[in-house]
C-alpha cells in the first residue's frame, strides 16, 4: 500500500490523481471529512460524509478503478491515507486520538479550587475545619485532593464526614485561574467543639508542622447539603487542611 500524508486547510478541498486502485482506506485522521472517490472515466464510485480512520472503500469492477481521491475537512487537521492496485481489506487500521488533559481545562474554565483552612487548639476542645456544600447550592463539589497538618503538637487528624455546617463565619476558596473570582458556593469554617464530631472516613498521624495527604483513589462528592470535616483525634491541639475541588451542576 503507498500512503500520502496531509495537512488540510479547514473547508478547502484537496485532489490527488493517482493511478488505477483497487482499494482506497483512511489511515489517520482527528476529526471526520469527506471524501469523494472517482473512477478512470470520471464518475463518482463513491461519496462519503464524516468518515475517520478506518474508512475504507473497494472498488469492485475494473472501471471502478479509483484514479482521482477529493477530501474536504470542516477544521485543520492532519491525516494519513493509502491506496493499492491490490485488496488489503484486512490491513492493519492505525489511528490518531486527541487526547485532552480533563484537569487543565477545568482550570481554564474557571470551575477549579483551592483552600487551605486552620483553626488552633483549643484547652479541652476538639478541633475541625469543614468544607461543606450548602442546601439547594444547585451544584456538586469533586474533591480530588486533601491534605491535613497538626500545627500546635504532633498527633492525628481524622477526616470525618459531618453533614451539619459549622456555626461560625465562613470563607471561600480562590479560583485556581489566577485572575478569576473566588468561589461562593462552598464554605468552609474552623470551630472547636466539646468532643469529636462526625463519621470517620480515614485516619492519619503526623509530626507538629508535617503535611499529609489522605487517600483518594477516587474523589469525594459532596452534593448540597453535606459536608467533610478534618478533626483532630483528641483535644488540645490545632488543625490546619488543604482541600481542592471542582464543580459541577447538578443533575
Amino acid at each position: 500500500m503507498r500512503t500520502v500524508s496531509e495537512a488540510l486547510t479547514a473547508g478547502i478541498t484537496k485532489e490527488w490523481m493517482i493511478p488505477p486502485s483497487k482499494f482506497f482506506m483512511l489511515l489517520e485522521t482527528v476529526g471526520g471529512v469527506d471524501v469523494e472517490l472517482l473512477s478512470v472515466d470520471g464518475r463518482t464510485v463513491e461519496l462519503a460524509e464524516g468518515v475517520e480512520s478506518g474508512y475504507r472503500e473497494k472498488a469492485e469492477f475494473e472501471n471502478e478503478k479509483i484514479t482521482r481521491v477529493k477530501i474536504t475537512s470542516a477544521v485543520a487537521q492532519n491525516i494519513k491515507w493509502g491506496y493499492s492496485a491490490r485488496d488489503v481489506d484486512n490491513r492493519k487500521v492505525t489511528s490518531t486520538v486527541a487526547v485532552v488533559d480533563g484537569s487543565v481545562e477545568r482550570v481554564k474554565s474557571g470551575i477549579a479550587y483551592s483552600k487551605g483552612l486552620a483553626h488552633g487548639a483549643v484547652v479541652g476542645r476538639w478541633s475541625a475545619v469543614q468544607m461543606f456544600n450548602p442546601s439547594g447550592s444547585g451544584k456538586i463539589a469533586i474533591v480530588n485532593q486533601l491534605g491535613a497538618c497538626p500545627y500546635t503538637a504532633s498527633g492525628g487528624i481524622n477526616l470525618h464526614r459531618y453533614d451539619t455546617e459549622f456555626s461560625t463565619t465562613a470563607s471561600y476558596a480562590i479560583s485556581k485561574k489566577a485572575g478569576n473570582a473566588a468561589d461562593t458556593v462552598i464554605k468552609f469554617r474552623g470551630e472547636d467543639f466539646a468532643s469529636s464530631v462526625g463519621t470517620l472516613m480515614q485516619q492519619s498521624r503526623a509530626l507538629q508542622d508535617t503535611m499529609v495527604k489522605f487517600l483518594l483513589s477516587e474523589p469525594i462528592i459532596l452534593s448540597p447539603g453535606t459536608g467533610i470535616c478534618m478533626v483532630g483525634n483528641s483535644a488540645n491541639f490545632g488543625v490546619l487542611g488543604n482541600f481542592q475541588y471542582y464543580l459541577e451542576d447538578e443533575q
